[in-house]
């Protein structure tokens, strides 16, 4: 279960953030090798955030890109009961400094998690320093098909997504767009 997370990790930190500029946005590796081109959004981070009266712990990398598509996953670690689950990102959108993230669930060893359904979360970056902690939603599970997109393309906000905002208690979320 931890080297899912581990490797989501080490991918995220390979990840630069973009530059505003009307230049296509390129991706970099760690060594400076070009992983792709045509990115217009980029959603990363590490999270450890409190839901329910639990640690939770989620790691993330999606981007979006030109032609609509997005690619990327994420993983939430339940770490009370020792549950995770893992999502191929299918959909990215981009306003300001959020992000809405969505998927479909491909691997769990949690019971009440059904793969081949949807998942989705928002996140706020909200800049650097302990003054301004990053936020995350709860991840919504076991949506219909379809319904990924239905929340990429509406953008709700927390009033409107059902999906209640966590304060970071510790980690990073970088949000760009060009």
């Amino acid at each position: 279960m931890h080297r899912h997370l581990v490797g989501m990790l080490v991918a995220c930190a390979g990840i630069v953030a973009c530059e505003e500029s009307s230049a296509p946005v390129r991706m970099l590796s760690p060594d400076g090798a070009s992983l792709a081109q045509g990115v217009t959004a980029s959603a990363v981070g590490s999270a450890h955030y409190m839901s329910g009266g639990e640690l939770r712990t989620m790691g993330f990398s999606a981007v979006g890109k030109d032609d609509g598509s997005a690619s990327g996953e994420f993983q939430v670690n339940i770490h009370a009961t020792d549950r995770y689950f893992h999502v191929t990102v299918t959909c990215l959108a981009v306003r300001n400094d959020t992000a809405w993230v969505a998927g479909i669930i491909d691997r769990t060893n949690h019971p009440a998690v059904i793969v081949g359904r949807v998942s989705y979360f928002w996140t706020v970056d909200n800049g650097e320093g302990q003054d301004t902690p990053d936020e995350m939603s709860t991840a919504r599970i076991n949506d219909a098909a379809g319904q990924d997109r239905v929340f990429c393309g509406l953008k709700p906000s927390e009033q409107f997504s059902g999906l209640p905002g966590n304060v970071l208690v510790h980690g990073n979320v970088q949000v760009n767009q060009r």
